[in-house]
């Protein structure tokens, strides 16, 4: 399920990302990682799989369970990098844990 999305225009051709979460139940709040969709023409799109996804590695903080809201993507020419930002929670904690997540690939 794609949730809470934002819209990147990039080589001609625009990129969807949003939050991903299982469709399990209306109690499973837990974020599974990001998406990304790409269309060339907005009215049909891809699935491009994750962006980003939640880690098995126990030293993570991006692990299973964990909450990663809104993301935002950006092009940054002069790096020639892509670079999100997303909202971020530790697992179990919500608000009292809230974080800034920055990644760039």
């Amino acid at each position: 399920m794609l949730m809470a999305a934002a819209y990147l225009y990039y080589n001609n051709t625009y990129y969807w990302f949003g939050e991903f979460r299982l469709p399990r139940s209306e109690k499973d709040k837990s974020r599974y990682g990001v998406s990304c969709y790409s269309s060339k023409d907005l009215l049909n799109w891809k699935n491009e799989g994750l962006a980003l996804r939640v880690s098995g590695d126990t030293a993570s903080l991006l692990k299973p369970g964990c909450v990663i809201e809104r993301p935002k993507v950006i092009y940054n020419k002069k790096t020639g990098k892509f670079v999100m930002w997303f909202h971020h929670e530790l697992k179990g904690q919500g608000y009292k844990a809230a974080l800034t997540g920055v990644c760039c690939k």
